[in-house]
């Protein structure tokens, strides 16, 4: 229950969350992390 409250949290104030499990290889997190990035910038223009 505490994990969908801070993703409703996070996305009310328009925070990206991204989750990380232990399984996730390094090259799946920098694709995540660059869509991520690449999202914030979009906005912003």
């Amino acid at each position: 229950m505490r994990d969908a409250v801070k993703r409703e949290a996070f996305r009310k104030a328009k925070v990206a969350f991204l989750e990380v499990p232990a399984e996730y290889s390094s090259d799946d997190l920098i694709d995540d992390v660059r869509k991520l990035l690449g999202s914030a910038a979009r906005a912003l223009k």
